[in-house]
């Protein structure tokens, strides 16, 4: 039996205990939100790897999701997400937001197992080397302007996967909001060769190099309240790529210009997996 005063100091070193933990979760409350880290960034910083790829003078931080049974899939697909303005930085965590979790998530990984990569554009960058505007962002001319290091890192990342996880070349994909939107359409312009298809989220391009685009079959997502990047430069784009009968379809959603929730719907999934470089009507008659 305990006496009276074992008992009082085992009360106050359970209390000490008890007490240390609080403010060690105080604290690291605290830290999580000083770093801007809510719930949805922390699951997903457990969840995919925080890698690097190099050029030797830039780096581009990055993240990736390996699915757990990639070892029963043959030749899985890629799927590239490109981050809109918000959290630009090098942390390696700032692009981590619902636009990733989409893709991570079992709604979309149930439908197929696929590797997820989601790159961490720079501060005060963007994904191509477009001057830096403001609002309205409307369509500008694509060929004023050079191939990003940011682009061409993406491209060399791609080839790295191919080869050490065994993606399927006839199967990447790439999607993007806002910024990552027209960091999408620019993709497709300077790399027509290199994607299976395509989800674009209100973003910003240039009709007069649709015969390039036209390669890659793409769903068009826009809010038609959409303040920030016009509705009409979606609507631009979708009729250069009709004149080219191109695999291109535009839904206008009433929203303004966060979309995500409700553009990346499963039947948008299930469209973006069912797309081969292979199968592309453009690309068969232009072979």
């Amino acid at each position: 039996m305990f006496s009276i005063n074992n008992k009082a100091k085992l009360l106050k070193v359970i209390a000490i205990f008890l007490l240390g933990v609080f403010l060690l979760l105080l604290t690291a409350k605290l830290l999580l939100k000083v770093n801007n880290i809510n719930t949805q960034t922390l699951k997903l910083m457990f969840k995919m790897d925080a890698l690097v790829i190099s050029d030797g003078i830039n780096d581009l931080p990055y993240r990736l999701y390996q699915p757990h049974d990639i070892e029963k899939t043959n030749k899985p697909p890629l799927v590239i997400v490109l981050q809109s303005a918000f959290r630009r930085g090098n942390n390696n965590y700032g692009q981590l937001t619902n636009l990733v979790d989409k893709f991570v998530s079992d709604e979309f990984q149930n439908l197929e197992n696929a590797y997820v990569v989601a790159p961490h554009c720079p501060e005060n960058m963007q994904w191509n080397n477009n001057k830096p505007t403001s609002a309205p962002y409307i369509n500008y001319d694509m060929s004023e302007i050079e191939q990003s290091w940011r682009q061409t890192l993406i491209i060399e990342l791609i080839d790295k996967l191919v080869e050490e996880k065994g993606v399927d070349p006839e199967r990447i994909y790439i999607t993007g909001i806002s910024m990552g939107a027209s960091g999408t359409w620019e993709m497709l312009y300077r790399f027509p060769e290199q994607f299976a298809g395509a989800l674009i989220l209100n973003g910003r391009s240039d009709p007069n190099k649709a015969s390039q685009i036209a390669q890659t079959p793409v769903k068009i997502f826009h809010g038609q309240n959409d303040e920030i990047a016009p509705l009409n430069n979606s609507i631009k784009m979708k009729t250069a790529l009709d004149k080219l009968n191109a695999d291109v379809e535009l839904k206008i959603l009433e929203a303004g210009h966060d979309i995500t929730h409700s553009a990346y719907d499963i039947d948008a999934f299930k469209w973006l997996l069912n797309q081969k470089k292979s199968n592309s009507f453009k690309r068969q008659i232009n072979g």
